[in-house]
């Protein structure tokens, strides 16, 4: 099992939990590759709340060219086609992302676009830790 952490504005995010999908362009292709599964993947909001909102597990992956989000509905092409769906296991809801959202930066993870895996299993540890005690789950049970 990898851990992921899934970096998009809160706008995406919104449509992505609605869908349960979320997407990547074709320059993390090799990224997107390496998903199985049973991946844990966490969701993290960089506009404006900077911060985890939720936790899902990868269940399969998929091109698509279907447009999905905002961007590529307007520009009518598929922006991110490399896509996968997840099973949220927790998800603040919209309204309390601001507020409850758990920022990374005692952690340093790095936080580039898209997708980025987390390889310190240490820091995994800690991290679904103090998501398990901010939001009161049982995360670390994954």
């Amino acid at each position: 099992m990898r851990f992921w952490l899934l970096v998009g504005d809160e706008e995406n995010w919104e449509r992505a939990l609605a869908e349960n999908i979320w997407g990547v362009t074709g320059a993390h292709r090799k990224t997107w590759e390496r998903l199985e599964s049973g991946d844990v993947a966490l969701f993290y909001v960089k506009r404006p709340v900077k911060g985890i909102i939720g936790v899902g597990v990868i269940k399969t992956k998929f091109k698509q060219d279907k447009p999905l989000w905002r961007q590529e509905i307007e520009s009518g092409k598929v922006i991110w086609p490399y896509r996968f769906e997840f099973e949220v296991k927790y998800a603040l809801p919209p309204p309390d992302w601001r507020s409850r959202a758990v920022g990374l930066k005692e952690f340093k993870v790095k936080i580039m676009g898209g997708i980025n895996p987390i390889k310190d299993s240490k820091k995994v540890e800690e991290l679904l830790a103090k998501l398990d005690k901010e939001w009161n789950t049982n995360l670390m049970s994954l």
